[in-house]
């Protein structure tokens, strides 16, 4: 048989091909059980393959990137900010958390909408007290690792018409952000992008010198970092998130008159933090499809 795919269309076509041309088929048969032909995807159970680290890169004191590649024969295309679930045993109890894949490099040439791909690569930030990270972050090249299915509820449409994109993460949560921020600096309609990331330490912060230099070749784009800790070696800001911060970082842009700019922000980090941002954005006047909040 030959499967055919029309990607703008979504449309799968399986083309069977009879040993005897002549023959007439009263029917295809049946499905088989459990094969959750008539079930959402939402309902089924994830389906997993064998991933192997191939390497292995520090971020910070605590996060490293590590590249997976994925079994022979299996490509991946994941949607724009959309996760994959890992799963390896702790303890002898298999344990799955969600993981949005970021690009290899926020500097370095990558494509928007990346084609069918044998590579993943995953931020981790191990937590000493973690049930998962711990594992995770030990892995070094030949480690295997199982990869779960994609899944989110984040479409490309939302961003696809915004003039003004606004980034709000805390720690990890910049790892959606990072494929959503691609997409936007290549993106010509938006014409402001903006990045407010909450971190403890100068030390936490994520990609600092890439995202540094990201924002010197595109005058579109302006990040803003908020340390929660005092510190010697900072002179930018300190403080938490809060209405008051929020107001004077996401002042709307300018517009031509009778104009109605379309505006976005996205929201991720601990679930406090979240819930503060979208209430605080509530304030702001963003409205509820103007919100897009990254959660499992």
């Amino acid at each position: 048989f030959v499967v055919q795919v029309t990607s703008p269309l979504g449309k799968v076509e399986v083309c069977l091909k009879k040993a005897q041309p002549r023959m007439s088929w009263k029917s295809l048969g049946q499905h088989l059980g459990g094969s959750g032909l008539l079930d959402k995807t939402s309902s089924r159970e994830l389906l997993f393959r064998r991933g192997v680290v191939t390497a292995r890169s520090t971020v910070t004191h605590d996060t490293v990137l590590l590249c997976v590649r994925l079994p022979p024969g299996t490509h991946m295309g994941l949607a724009l900010g959309h996760h994959v679930y890992l799963q390896a045993p702790v303890q002898g109890v298999d344990i799955t958390r969600a993981y949005t894949p970021v690009l290899p490099s926020l500097t370095a040439p990558w494509e928007v909408v990346p084609r069918l791909s044998t590579l993943l690569h995953f931020m981790i930030k191990v937590y000493p007290n973690g049930t998962l990270t711990p594992v995770l972050g030990c892995l070094g090249p030949g480690d295997a690792v199982l990869v779960g299915d994609g899944a989110g509820t984040f479409r490309r449409a939302q961003v696809a018409g915004v003039s003004q994109l606004s980034l709000i993460a805390a720690g990890t949560g910049l790892t959606p952000m990072v494929r959503l921020l691609a997409y936007a600096v290549v993106s010509d309609h938006i014409r402001k992008i903006e990045l407010v990331f909450f971190n403890k330490s100068p030390e936490d912060i994520l990609w600092k010198q890439q995202i540094d230099e990201l924002c010197d070749r595109d005058s579109r784009f302006q990040v803003h970092y908020v340390l929660s800790e005092v510190s010697d070696r900072w002179h930018g800001r300190i403080g938490r998130i809060s209405r008051t911060l929020l107001s004077e970082l996401l002042a709307p842009v300018s517009s031509g008159v009778g104009e109605r700019r379309r505006r976005l922000a996205c929201v991720c980090g601990a679930a406090p933090f979240t819930e503060l941002a979208v209430s605080i954005l509530d304030e702001l006047g963003f409205e509820d499809q103007e919100i897009h909040t990254f959660t499992e």
